[in-house]
This record gives C-alpha cells, sequence and structure tokens, in this order.
C-alpha cells in the first residue's frame, strides 16, 4: 500500500538540438525507447509530484464515452523521419489487394480503428502521460470487448423480449401470458418470463409436486391445499436467463384444523415423507442436504440426511423451531432437468405452512401463517398452474378478512401477520388501491430483499445483486426502472453470468464428495456423470475454439482442462468411457477459487458501461439504511481477529508494517518503480524547439511513436490478415497484443547486447587450479568447475557474499577422513541457478545446496559404503537439530513420495536408515527441508545429498553417484573454497568427464537442459523453465537468451512465484507450529521491538536466536511483509487485477495476524485456519501468476524474432 503514496516522477531532459535527436527510435526493440530517467537524463521534481497518483487502469468518468470519433478526424500526421514507418502502398497483386480490402472493411465494420483512436485520445488528453500507456490499453480494450457480447442485441429488441401479451383472470391480481397456460402471477411478473422457455420445467416441478398431505388415522379431520411456485432465476429463464444457474421450487401447505401443534406435526410428517421419496431408488433426483435455519438471525446449519437419521428426534425439534420462527425449510438438491440427456441442474426445494384454525363451535377461522412475509411468493416467482395461483391470493384475501373480524387475542395483542393483514385491510381506500399492491405489502418485501443485498459483496455476488435489483426493478413502472432492466438483462448475457453459471455446480459437487460414498457403484457412477457435466461446462464457458477469448482465458481454459482431464481415468470395464478418480474437496476448492480470479475481472469488465447499474452503491446504501458494515455484513463465516486493533483497518500493512521498507532480494528500480513515472506533457514542451503552433502536436505524436503503438498494431493486423478467419469480436486477440506489449514495454528498455554486457563479468574469473580446472571469482570466495557460468555470479556485497554468509552453518565439518577400509572427503556447493543470485537473478525464492560424499572404497562395497553413507547423514542431521540455528522441518526421500520430520528421526532411526539405503539404491534424491531466520524472513533451504562412490576396476578409476542424474550440474555448482571444488574435480565425475568444455560434454549438458526446458514448458512451469534457460545461455555463452532470461526474472511473472512461494513458507512453519507446539517460542515484547528495529538487516545477516530460531513475533514479522509484497505486485499495472479481487484478498489478509490494542504485539494465529486462508490467497493468485508467466514468455519471444541485434 505505501508504494501508493510515492511520488510520480516527470521525465525531462535538456533542450535537444532537434526533435529527432533527443527521440531517436533507430535500433530499439519495442519498449521504453527513450523516457529512460535512470540513464543518464537530468530529473527534478514535476508539478505531478504533489499530487496523488491514479492507477495507470483508471479511466476518468468523463472518458466513459460509448461514441467513436467521426471517420473524417484523423490523428496528426507523422514528422518527416518517422514517416517510412506509416507509409502505405497499394498492393499490386490482386489477390492480395483483395485481401487487403477485407481486412480494411473488417476493421472498419468493427470499429477497431475509431476504438483505438478514442483510446488514444483518452490518454493524450491527460497532463502527464504514463510511461507505459499499455495496462491503460488493455483495460479498455478488455471492455471492448466484454461489450461486443452484451451490446449485441438492441434496446428495442430486449424490451420486446422484456414484454409479453398478458391475459387477465377472474382473480383479481393474477395474470396469464396470452396462448399460454403454464405462467401465472403478478402484472409486472408475468410480464418478464417466456412460457415457452418454462415448458422444460413441466415435467420436473408436475414430478416434485405431493399429492396429498400425510394424515395418520387420527389426523382425518384435518385438510389442506398444496400450492407449487417456481421462484429465483428458473422463472425468468429465457427473457433475464439463457440458463438459470439453480431451479428453486416453493412448496406452501394450506392446512386446515382445530389444533396447531397437530399441524406442525401434519406438516413435519409431509416433509418427512418428501425426504423419504428423494432418498428412495425410484426417485430420478437426488437430495444434497437439508437446510435448516438457526435460533441466531441470518444463520443456517446443514443436515445431510444421515445426520437427520441419527438425530431424529433434535433434528425435528430444530425443524418445529425454524417453522415456529418463520423461516423455511430448504431441500438442496440436484434435480432431474431431461430423462433423455440425464440432464441435472442443482436447486432447492422450501417448505411453508399457512394454518387455518376451524372449530366445529364457530364459524369464525384464525389464520396463522408461517411464511416470511405476506404474498412474497407472488413478489419472487411465479405458479405453473392457475389454480394454484388464484388458491394463493384468495386464500389470502380471505384470511384477512376472518383476522380483522377476529379481532384481538385473549392477551390483547395480535400475532405479527394478522396485525399485518388486519391493517391492510383497514387500509383498502375507494381510490383504487388495493391489498396486495399496498404500502404495507410491498415495502416490507422490498426490505427483505435489501437487507440480502446488503450481505453481499458488490463485485463477488454480482449475479446475486443482480437477480435482487431485478425484482425490485420489476415494479418500478418509472423510465429509470426500464433502464435498470435493460441493463440487467445486458449483464446477465454478460460471459461473467455465463461464467458463474458454469460455476454453481461446484458447490453441488462439494456437498456430493462429503455426503456420498464413492466406493458405491451407483454413487460413484452418479458423481463421475455431474462432474463430467461440471467439466463440458465449465471449458464450453471459455472455449477459445467456440468464442475469441484474450490470454488470461486461453490459459485458464487449458490449465483447468489439464486438471479436471487428471481427475478422470479409462474405465476398467469399458475402454470408451472414463470415470472419476477419488475426488477430493481440496480440489473442488482450489478450481472454484481459480474461477472467481476469472469471475471477478469479468463482471468489473461487465459493469463498466452501465449508467444506472451500480451494485457498489447499491450496497452501500443498503448498508447505510439498516446500519450494517462492511465486515457485518460479508461475514460469511470469515475468521475475526482475536483482538481487533484500534488502529486503521483500511489493509493488514496499516496495522503492522514498521516505517522502515523492507528489501525484497535485489531489485532493478528501473522496471519496479515504472509505475510511478510519468512524462510531464508541459515540461516536455517548455524546453522543446518546435514552432509554438505544433509543439504539442509534435510532443505527443512522437511520444505515440516511441511507445511503438504502430508496431503492435502492424502485429495485430498481421494476425488478423493469417489467422485461420477473421474472428467475429476482434477484440479479445487484441487484447492479448497488447498485453504482451506492456511486458516488452516494461522489460525490454535495453538491446540484447548492451543487456548481456552488462551482466556479464568474464574478467573476474581466473583460473586458480590448472590441474583439475578449477576457476574462481576470488574476491568473494566462489570456485567451480566452469568459468562460463562464474561470468555470471554477482561479486558485489548484495550478491554472492550473502549466500556464502548462509552456507557457513550448513557445512558438515565433523567427518573423519577414514571410516574403517573407506576414504571420506565431504564438500558443499551451491546448485540450481541459486549462485546466480544478484545482479542475474533477484529473488532467492528457495535456497539448494548440494552436500556431496566422496567415499573411496573397494569393487563391490558399494552396499557397505551406502550404509555408512547413511549414518553419515543422521549424524549431520543430528548435528544440525542440537545446533537449534535452524527450522528442520524433515528428511524427504524420492522427490517427496517419503518423508520423516525430526521427531520421527529421533523415533525410529532404522527407518530412516532404510529409506536413505532404498533411495540411494534408486538414485532417488535425498534432502532436507530447513527454514533459516534471515532479516524479516524464513528463508527455504534444501540441503540435498549426494553420493559419490569410487573405486579401482582394473587399474582404472571408476565413480557411480547414486543420485538422479543431472550433467549441467557440474556447470552449476559453486563451491566456498578451492580446496571443496578440487575434492568435486576429483570424486565427483568430472575427472571421468574430461575436459568439461569439450564439445561432447557441452551438447550433453545442452540436451539435457534442453529437455528440462521443453517439460517445464510443457508443464506450465514458464519461470522454472527460464531459470534452466539461463543456465544454458551462460554455458553457450549466448547473449540474446541470457538477456531474455533476465527479463524473465526480472518480469511480474517471477514477482509473483516469489509471493507464492512466500505464502507456501507461511504455510508450512504454521503446520509445523501446530504439529510441535513445543517449538514455537512466545516472544516478549521488548524481544520484539527489538527485533523490529532490525528489519532492514542484510540479507544474508541472520536474525536473533538467543530465544531459539522459531518466535511468533518473527513469524507475525514474515506474515506482516508478506502481506504488504503482495499488495505492492497485485497494484502494478502490468499485473492487471481486478480491485475487486485485491479487496477481496485484503480482506483475507486481515484475518492472518492479530494485533494487541495494549502491546501493539503483532501474532499469527496458529491454527487450521490461518493455513486455510494462505491456501486461498494461493488458489486466488494461481491465475493470474499462470497467465502473467505466459504473457511474458510470449512478448519475450516474439521480442526474440526480431532479432533486434541486426539493427
Amino acid at each position: 500500500m505505501a508504494s501508493q503514496h510515492q511520488s510520480r516522477r516527470s521525465v525531462r531532459g535538456g533542450p535537444p538540438a532537434a526533435p529527432s535527436r533527443q527521440w531517436s527510435t533507430v535500433g530499439q526493440p519495442t519498449g521504453k525507447a527513450n523516457y529512460r530517467p535512470m540513464t543518464g537524463m537530468s530529473r527534478r521534481p514535476s508539478r505531478q509530484q504533489l499530487q496523488k497518483p491514479a492507477r495507470q487502469d483508471s479511466i476518468p468518468e468523463a472518458e466513459r464515452n460509448e461514441s467513436t470519433p467521426d471517420q473524417n478526424e484523423q490523428p496528426v500526421q507523422p514528422l518527416p523521419n518517422s514517416k517510412k514507418r506509416y507509409s502505405y502502398g497499394q498492393p499490386s497483386d490482386p489477390r492480395v489487394a483483395a485481401e487487403m480490402a477485407v481486412l480494411t472493411e473488417y476493421v472498419k465494420e468493427k470499429s477497431l480503428m475509431s476504438t483505438m483512436m478514442t483510446c488514444c485520445q483518452a490518454v493524450l488528453q491527460r497532463e502527464s502521460l504514463p510511461y507505459n500507456p499499455y495496462p491503460v490499453f488493455v483495460s479498455w480494450m478488455r471492455r471492448e470487448a466484454e461489450r461486443f457480447h452484451m451490446f449485441a442485441k438492441s434496446t428495442k429488441s430486449i424490451q420486446a423480449t422484456l414484454t409479453s401479451k398478458q391475459q387477465s383472470t377472474t382473480t383479481p391480481h393474477i395474470y396469464g401470458v396470452k396462448g399460454h397456460s403454464n405462467a401465472w402471477g403478478l402484472e409486472a411478473v408475468i410480464n418478464a418470463v417466456d412460457p415457452q422457455a418454462l415448458k422444460r420445467y413441466d415435467w420436473l416441478v408436475e414430478d416434485e409436486t405431493p399429492t396429498k398431505l400425510v394424515l395418520s388415522d387420527e389426523q382425518q379431520e384435518y385438510s389442506g391445499q398444496i400450492l407449487v411456485a417456481m421462484v429465483g432465476p428458473a422463472a425468468f429463464t429465457g427473457t433475464m436467463y439463457r440458463k438459470a444457474p439453480s431451479i428453486d421450487i416453493r412448496v406452501e401447505y394450506v392446512i386446515y384444523g382445530p389444533d396447531l401443534p397437530t399441524a406442525l406435526l401434519i406438516f413435519n410428517s409431509c416433509i418427512s415423507e418428501d425426504i423419504r421419496r428423494h432418498i428412495s431408488a425410484d426417485c430420478p433426483h437426488r437430495i444434497l442436504g437439508i437446510v435448516v435455519p438457526r435460533s441466531q438471525p441470518n444463520e443456517n446449519e446443514l443436515w445431510t440426511v444421515e445426520q437427520a437419521r441419527e438425530k431424529w428426534d433434535d433434528f425435528w425439534d430444530t425443524v418445529r423451531d425454524s417453522v415456529l420462527q418463520k423461516r423455511p425449510i430448504v431441500l438442496q438438491c440436484m434435480f432431474l432437468l431431461d430423462e433423455e440427456t440425464a440432464e441435472y441442474r442443482i436447486g432447492n426445494k422450501q417448505f411453508i405452512l399457512h394454518f387455518v384454525e376451524t372449530s366445529e363451535n364457530s364459524q369464525q377461522e384464525r389464520f396463522r401463517s408461517f411464511a416470511e412475509l405476506p404474498y412474497l411468493t407472488l413478489y419472487e416467482g411465479i405458479f405453473l398452474r392457475k389454480a394454484h395461483a388464484e388458491t394463493y391470493v384468495m386464500t389470502l384475501k380471505r384470511l384477512q378478512e376472518t383476522t380483522n373480524q377476529s379481532g384481538a387475542n385473549a392477551n390483547g395483542h395480535r400475532e405479527s401477520m394478522e396485525d399485518s393483514l388486519a391493517s391492510l385491510h383497514e387500509a383498502e381506500r375507494d381510490d383504487g388501491s388495493d391489498l396486495v399492491n399496498a404500502d404495507e405489502v410491498r415495502e416490507p418485501i422490498r426490505a427483505k430483499w435489501q437487507r440480502q443485498i446488503a450481505k453481499c459483496h458488490p463485485v463477488r455476488d454480482a449475479l446475486i445483486l443482480a437477480h435482487l435489483t431485478f425484482l425490485l426493478a420489476l415494479s418500478d413502472r418509472s423510465v429509470q426502472g426500464s433502464e435498470v432492466r435493460i441493463e440487467l438483462y445486458r449483464f446477465l448475457h454478460s460471459t461473467a453470468a455465463s461464467w458463474y453459471a458454469a460455476t454453481v455446480l461446484n458447490s453441488a459437487l462439494q456437498v456430493l464428495v462429503t455426503t456420498i460414498d464413492q466406493e458405491n457403484e451407483d454413487d460413484g457412477k452418479f458423481l463421475t456423470q455431474q462432474f463430467l457435466e461440471y467439466k463440458t461446462k465449465l471449458l464450453t464457458a471459455i472455449n477459445p475454439e467456440l468464442h475469441a477469448r484474450s490470454s488470461e482465458m486461453y490459459i485458464l481454459h487449458r490449465n483447468l482442462g489439464n486438471v479436471l482431464q487428471n481427475m478422470l481415468i479409462p474405465d476398467p470395464s469399458d475402454a470408451s468411457k472414463v470415470v472419476l478418480k477419488a475426488l477430493d474437496l481440496n480440489t473442488l476448492q482450489q478450481i472454484q477459487n481459480a474461477c472467481l480470479s476469472l469471475q471477478l475481472l469479468l463482471t468489473e469488465d461487465a459493469m463498466f458501461f452501465f449508467k444506472r447499474l451500480n451494485f457498489k452503491t447499491l450496497v452501500r446504501g443498503c448498508r447505510e439504511a439498516f446500519n450494517m458494515n462492511a465486515a457485518k455484513a460479508a461475514d460469511a463465516g470469515k475468521k475475526k481477529p482475536q483482538v481487533k486493533s484500534t488502529k486503521s483497518s483500511n489493509s493488514l500493512t496499516a496495522q503492522t508494517s514498521s516505517p522502515a521498507k523492507m528489501n525484497h532480494g535485489v531489485e532493478v528500480k528501473e522496471i519496479t518503480q515504472q509505475k510511478n513515472i510519468v512524462i510531464d506533457v508541459e515540461e516536455v514542451k517548455s524546453f522543446s524547439n518546435w514552432p509554438r503552433i505544433m509543439v504539442t502536436e509534435a510532443v505527443l505524436m512522437q511520444y505515440m511513436v516511441d511507445i511503438k503503438l504502430d508496431q503492435v498494431w502492424h502485429e495485430y493486423l498481421l494476425e488478423l490478415l493469417t489467422g485461420d478467419h477473421l474472428p467475429p469480436n476482434p477484440y479479445p486477440r487484441l487484447v492479448t497484443v497488447l498485453r504482451q506489449a506492456a511486458h516488452r514495454m516494461q522489460l525490454c528498455a535495453e538491446t540484447n547486447a548492451s543487456l548481456s554486457t552488462k551482466l556479464l563479468r568474464p574478467d573476474q574469473t581466473k583460473l586458480v587450479d590448472r590441474i583439475n580446472s578449477i576457476h574462481g571469482v576470488t574476491s568473494v570466495g566462489a570456485y567451480g568447475l566452469s568459468p562460463r557460468t562464474l561470468a555470471g555470479l554477482d561479486a558485489e556485497p548484495s550478491g554472492f557474499i550473502k549466500i556464502a554468509k548462509l552456507m557457513e552453518g550448513l557445512t558438515n565439518k565433523e567427518v573423519v577422513a577414514r571410516r574403517g577400509q573407506f576414504q571420506i572427503e565431504v564438500s558443499l556447493a551451491v546448485g540450481r541457478g541459486c549462485a546466480f543470485y544478484g545482479r542475474l537473478v533477484p529473488y532467492l525464492i528457495t535456497l539448494h545446496l548440494y552436500e556431496h560424499y566422496y567415499i573411496r572404497g573397494n569393487i563391490g562395497a558399494d552396499s557397505d559404503a551406502i550404509q555408512l553413507y547413511a549414518k553419515l547423514l543422521y549424524d549431520n542431521i543430528s548435528s544440525l537439530s542440537a545446533q537449534n540455528h535452524h527450522i528442520l522441518l524433515g528428511v524427504f526421500f524420492g522427490g517427496g513420495s517419503r518423508y520423516m520430520s525430526e521427531a520421527d528421526l529421533v523415533d525410529d532411526k532404522a527407518t530412516f536408515f532404510s529409506h536413505v539405503v532404498d533411495a540411494a539404491r534408486k538414485k532417488e534424491d535425498i534432502h532436507l527441508k530447513i527454514y533459516q531466520p534471515i532479516g524479516w524472513r524464513y528463508l527455504r533451504i534444501h540441503k540435498h545429498f549426494v553420493l559419490h562412490y569410487l573405486f579401482v576396476d582394473n587399474t582404472e578409476d571408476r565413480h557411480e553417484c547414486y543420485s538422479p542424474d543431472d550433467p549441467s550440474s557440474v556447470c552449476q555448482s559453486v563451491f566456498l573454497s578451492q580446496a571443496q571444488a578440487s575434492a568435486h574435480a576429483r570424486g565427483g565425475g568430472a575427472k571421468q568427464l574430461g575436459n568439461l568444455e569439450s564439445a561432447t560434454n557441452l551438447r550433453g549438458v545442452n540436451e539435457y537442459l534442453s529437455k528440462e526446458i521443453e517439460g517445464a514448458l510443457d508443464g506450465h512451469q514458464v519461470m522454472p523453465a527460464y531459470q534452466h534457460i539461463l543456465c544454458k545461455a551462460l554455458v553457450n555463452k549466448d547473449k540474446k537468451l541470457i538477456a531474455d532470461a533476465w527479463r524473465a526474472l526480472h518480469s511480474l511473472a517471477y514477482q509473483l512465484d516469489y509471493i507464492q512461494a512466500i505464502n507456501q513458507d507461511l504455510q508450512d512453519l504454521v503446520r509445523y507450529a501446530l504439529l510441535f507446539p513445543g517449538k514455537l517460542i512466545k516472544a516478549s515484547a521488548s524481544s520484539q521491538s527489538l527485533a523490529k528495529g532490525r528489519g532492514n538487516k542484510a540479507k544474508g545477516e541472520a536474525g536473533p536466536s538467543s530465544q531459539g530460531p522459531f518466535n511468533d513475533a518473527a513469524l507475525a514479522k514474515f506474515a506482516s511483509v508478506y502481506s504488504e509484497k503482495l499488495t505492492s505486485v497485485l497494484q502494478e499495472p502490468c499485473a492487471f487485477v481486478p480491485s475487486s479481487l485485491l479487496q477481496v484478498i485484503q480482506d483475507k489478509l486481515q484475518t492472518i495476524v492479530d494485533v494487541d490494542n495494549q502491546t501493539n504485539r503483532q501474532s499469527l494465529p496458529i491454527e487450521q485456519e490461518t493455513i486455510s486462508t494462505l491456501k486461498e490467497i494461493w488458489q486466488l493468485i494461481h491465475p493470474v501468476q499462470d497467465w502473467t508467466s505466459f504473457d511474458v514468455h510470449k512478448a519475450l519471444s516474439h521480442h526474440d524474432s526480431k532479432d533486434i541485434d541486426s539493427k
């Protein structure tokens, strides 16, 4: 959050001799060519420094104009020195000319040029121009892509859809649609339904309608009527909804009899019979659970059928209490919608009781209704039978009259319903006002909807808000009400609505997973069927082959498709079919959170164009009206901090961060601070030597030339021209091109040659041991076998020196040189590119250390050597545990398939030996996972153990390595001493390889790295692939690859990888504290204050260890800094993160650090819910991480293809 308040810098320089000299574009890549304040340009504060910066993707209200410029308005002519870039010659080939004519007509028809011009004008009208304008372009065009869907239908056509020819009935207020007999209700509601579309529910409603009351022999004097209505989105299928996300059926029982307790028993019997029918084998529908309201308002309890059976009496007591509280009982169901296609739809079946007390001794009837509000069903839905609608209205009307006659009860008070009905009867006027439309009926119903609105999130719950707003707007006959209904129609036909409808089945699957037996054949088949339906709907909603989609939807479609497909296996009994693997709740929740990230993005884009529809204003107004704050309204079971702070709650960092700024790795400010840089037009004009009459146009045109928008536009047109077809919606493809241009603008400021020259320092490497070919960077004590990779080492204090300090306490110095027949040497190296931390790699996510054990013995004694190796490992781990300088999470064998904690090692030494021997025999990885306190963070360290067995076979030295094969490790290993490097050269297999610089050895390394890169890219692990690319580039001295790897590892994608890794670290540490509570030390207030003052320590300097390596103050600090960095990264313009997603994440971050008001002491709640919250945050960011990595990769790939160095 602090980054928002940093002043934005204005870029300027001295007066140029000519504009072309100041802003030369020759030889520059597609990126920021000239506005580079960090490279020699003088700067002074501009007027903009005193203003709070706006986000680059925001557009002022005045610029939200759907109109396009007149076709005669053309941009200013280009400058003479750039004329060649804008020239266009008519192609001489007739076929090419015809294709160009088609493309020109297409661009005109889709308003592509005019829309882009409008967007550019909006940017150029600002007083300060953004350094990187592409995020603004992306936001604008992304909205245009969504507008293409929403505004495909004209306003008149929508009005016709929402208007039907009605027919009145003999019953007041009940109307139907002419020519149809399956929709009856209030005039305003019937006007917005499509009876033809509702016919698909006829069979379902008929099947779900009870035939009669369930009466015992003693209850034969009771009688009643059963009225069935359809409420919710399904009632408006075909008009407001293409496909309703759920089906809600309301069953209202009107029971006549002398005794209310007996009527309640009959009502319970009817519900019980309904439940029994749904769980029988003959019923085609499935019951998921029973929602019973609890005693507290707005609290519900979900009972499974098994729970209800086990606690039968308690269940029915709860039902009885809920009925008396006038809160409906709800069955959550999977309804069979179509028998032929076996299509199911999630839905609810609600039960409401009305009781008419009759007496043989009296002709009066007393009415007791247990509905929430009178006439609520008429306002929320429709009846599919005319008789039901008429009976509903006439019964209530008749009962109103009898209630008014009955007067007060024995205590002098009426029940609330009777009061309401009596007052309505008394309120009738001769001027034509009626009871159903009276304010005494309508206002409580509207207040109920408004209370529901107040509890919703304005973006996350946008589809729920849309339905409630539609119900409110139905009765509004004004012009404003009509406009709201039209905008709601457009929104409910947007991509956001389609996506929401596809994701709702996930919640049903989660309930199914927890309630059914997946081992049961019938249940397993049903679950597989619903999962396949969910998979189909989800992937179809954003399928790029059906509709043009931008990169974020393309990537999410690809990744979700892989995840969902991996959950299926071939059916053993029928190879043409698939069955579902064991489905778990965590996977479904991860998928749902990924879908939510896209949902928030789509919703914000869809809401942008509406003038009347504003959910944020609506929710805020309802909360103010009902005196509800956001936290109370949004509750939904979120965990609140145990001790609420009196400080500002706008962000976690406002409560917990210290004034000092935390350092994160070796970041390049020219990249991370780009969002704070602007170009002040007036300042540039003041020192320009252009004629005054044209200076503004010249400055703005040069700005457009320098951001190379013409090249990006040309790239986009080429994509259109060379594609298989011209897409109906051209904007998603343009969004993708602009997203990638935004990343190129951020990363490609320098040419490959100049960048690689800065990054590589071959002169720092010296040959120190000619016999063993050991090279070293002696200034920092780094030694290795490959001078090529050592050239990329950062010898500055912020680079390798910090790595060296971290390695000092982890070196095994207790191994003797001989054990029995075996000679032993040990060396510790840093690997997997971690040595390049600093200039090449900005963040140290995981420090990978490789401890090599060189055991020399006789031929055939390898089994004994492995046993010795296991003992050496055990002794080393025990020694590290005794030092109490690190947090030892445990030892992992075979890539994590087996695991032993620190406590397991003490309790079961034999199992550890067995695992080590087995992993060594299989040449699997063995590593110890450690966390070391460093400044504000706990650094994750993987200490890998590698066994090398050396023996002599027929006078030849032989070498066998008992770890995964990695030819590149020789090039990446960096040691802290020449002796250790020499030991590795003698015992690590390098001697057998010969000259590492030979063509054969380099070919082997390149082939291995190429396979790793290909595998990582195929697995959509883009940033790990670029780490391999960096190693390959260093080995081959490839300047282009070095530059691109540096760009990728300094991109926003790698920042997201970094913060995602910190999230997992926090999860690991909280889980460790839960498993071993005695390890977490409660820090005193004084020690925490001391720790705060050390927040800016050097990265390699360990935190205070007097109380042990693991204390709650340091852990809370870790979480606080993580929150601050996460917020900062997500606010980057090139992250393209919707503001609502950022807000959702910030709300979750608020719950993971508690602050004591009196002591201001921070603490991280050590509980499972903290892990769950961190996991949810990780899952919400993961899609952003994926599509950002994709865009960066494509941006750099396109950048390579232009071969900039040849210019």
